[in-house]
């Protein structure tokens, strides 16, 4: 498996695993840093060497998963002028911490 960091296609793929079992089809790279654009090539290997490197992949690294970034604009308004209620709202936030969101806590 082989790996080159960037955004162009520089060639400068080097070798970051080597799976020693024919019946493993995943491996799991580490030490990334989030936000980066990766690329990857795999090649099979036998008794007689190594064969032709895969079409290349590209993905970004994610960054670890965090607590959300807090909603904002929120505002309040009186739902009726008879009744005593206050309608509260808010924007969506953008940043969910890289996990999706469950809800919202109101104080």
């Amino acid at each position: 498996m082989y790996s080159d960091l960037g955004y162009l296609l520089s060639g400068n793929f080097k070798q970051i695993a080597e799976i020693n079992s024919y019946d493993k089809f995943f491996h799991v790279a580490t030490d990334l840093q989030p936000g980066t654009l990766y690329r990857f090539q795999v090649s099979a290997v036998n008794k007689i060497g190594e064969g032709e490197l895969s079409a290349e992949v590209q993905s970004f690294a994610q960054s670890v998963p965090s607590k959300p970034l807090a909603p904002y604009r929120i505002s309040s308004a009186q739902t009726s002028p008879s009744e005593a209620e206050i309608t509260l709202g808010w924007y969506p936030i953008v940043d969910s911490g890289g996990v999706p969101l469950t809800g919202y806590k109101l104080y």
